[in-house]
Parts: C-alpha cells; structure tokens; sequence
C-alpha cells in the first residue's frame, strides 16, 4: 500500500505532466549549448577556426587586469562580515557602473577590505559607492591613507623549497612483500 500512496500523491503533484524527463533536448537548450556558437559544416563537424576568429584576434592588453592609474580605497566591510572578493566585485561593478576589468586588486581583511580602483572616478560613483551594501552592511568607501595602502597587499609566500621542512624520503617504501 506504501507505493501506491506514493504513486497517488506523485500523480496528483505532477498531474498530467511526465515524472521523468525526456532523452532529447529541446530545440531551444541545444540553441543556448555552451557550444552552439561554433560553426559546423554539413557533417557535423567543427569548422578549423571558431566564430570568434581565433587567429585573427588582436594583442592582449598588458598588465592582466585593470587598466590606467589605480587608487586603493578602504571599505568597511570584511571576512568577520561573510564578504568574498565576488561580492565586492559584483557590487562594486552593480553599483558604480564599473567594467570589472576595471577593478584591481582586492585584499580582504577581518573587518574591512581594501580595493584598488581607477584613479579618476567621478564623484557621483564614490558616492554610489560609499552607500552600496554588501552583505548587508554599508560599504563606506573612502580613499585609503598611505600607511593602510602600504599594508592591504598580504605578502606572498615564498617559491620553493621550505627551508624549515623534513627532507624529503627518495624512491618508493619498501618493496612489496610477494603473493602467495
């Protein structure tokens, strides 16, 4: 009787609509495929360059991120608020209009964060942004002084080898004990 209690409540639920999906696609999700874009011929195969160009694209900008003079601005919102740097960037770039390319570096700290923006934002964009919330506390951003630039940036580990660690065993353990 539990089954068909079961199937009773899955059939009033669902109504006339199938329990299980169907095994093609749709016309519209193949259209929105991650690979849709990319032009095939009459076989069905992939055509040597994609839609974009490939080959064809132009330099890469240097400097792999924001670009022109960047300023770093404090904000009053850290990890002891439940922020990650993609809430920043999302609001930052919701709320004052930015490109996220144009968003530097972004050190979180406990309680406030430090963001490297464009030198010359205009005023009403700091404005937005000093009223912006993330994670429900107001960001109040404002130019940070030399001494809190100087520290935002942690310092990297270094590459290589520890010099306080074990040294290392060579080859594998001991051979391994034959089957009987």
């Amino acid at each position: 009787p539990a089954i068909e209690i079961a199937a009773a409540l899955a059939r009033m639920l669902q109504g006339d609509k199938p329990l299980l999906l169907s095994d093609a696609p749709s016309a519209r999700a193949r259209e929105f495929a991650p690979d849709a874009h990319i032009a095939r011929n009459d076989r069905g195969e992939r055509n040597e360059r994609t839609a974009h160009g490939g080959a064809t694209r132009g330099p890469r900008a240097s400097g792999g991120g924001a670009a022109g003079s960047l300023v770093t601005y404090r904000v009053e919102v850290g990890r002891r608020h439940g922020v990650k740097v993609g809430n920043l960037v999302g609001a930052i770039a919701n709320e004052g209009g930015l490109d996220n390319s144009q968003i530097g570096a972004i050190a979180l700290q406990g309680d406030h964060s430090f963001v490297d923006l464009p030198a010359d934002l205009p005023a009403t964009t700091l404005h937005a942004l000093a009223k912006a919330r993330v994670g429900g506390e107001r960001l109040q951003l404002r130019r940070a002084d030399d001494n809190e630039a100087a520290h935002s940036a942690r310092p990297r580990k270094p590459f290589g080898a520890r010099t306080d660690a074990a040294p290392r065993k060579s080859g594998f353990g001991s051979p391994r004990k034959p089957r009987a």
